[in-house]
């Protein structure tokens, strides 16, 4: 993640490389919370989340009370791409409390 903790960049990245970048999400309330990760636009073919714990995917998942969890968000750029192609999305991560469900 980049230092703005806004974004995720992978930068330019060379044709059958893969870049990881990792975000910590954090649930400091005395509730689980159901997390969804919310992929869309080009970049979203190319980008795989796992948990980091586990090397489960991390699409969905419920985060225990007072817990946190690293997920790992990695581009492969195909072999197959063309020089100069670019790739754009967005990521949107959602937090939403279960009330104990």
């Amino acid at each position: 993640v980049n230092p703005t903790t806004e974004l995720l960049d992978f930068g330019d990245m060379s044709k059958g490389t893969t870049a990881v970048r990792t975000v910590t999400i954090n649930n400091g309330t005395f509730m689980p919370m159901y997390v969804l990760v919310w992929k869309m636009g080009g970049l979203s073919d190319l980008v795989d989340v796992t948990d980091k714990a586990t090397g489960r995917g991390a699409s969905a998942f419920k985060l225990k009370p007072k817990t946190e969890v690293k997920i790992d968000f990695a581009a492969s750029m195909p072999a197959s791409v063309n020089p100069g192609e670019k790739f754009t999305g967005r990521v949107f991560i959602f937090k939403i409390p279960t009330f104990g469900l």
